[in-house]
């Protein structure tokens, strides 16, 4: 999946959440505010893992910061 696919996927999540009352559904501001921190969130975990490669968790890391910028885009 190329990060723009992976931004889109993880926007739609949130995109689709209704928040608390019925009938509310999240703008897409907070949508895209919520899956940029997923985003990071999960960059946060890859860097402090123990036991995998640093050189791996780099590309990973790497990787999500093109599908935060994809979010952006949004």
């Amino acid at each position: 999946m190329t990060p723009k696919e992976e931004a889109k996927r993880i926007f739609d999540e949130y995109d689709r959440i209704e928040v608390e009352a019925p009938f509310y559904i999240m703008s897409r501001n907070q949508a895209k505010q919520c899956a940029l921190i997923c985003v990071d969130e999960t960059s946060g975990y890859l860097i402090d893992m123990i036991g995998i490669d640093w050189n791996i968790r780099k590309i990973f890391i790497q990787e999500l910061e093109e599908v935060k910028k994809e979010i952006e885009k949004l």
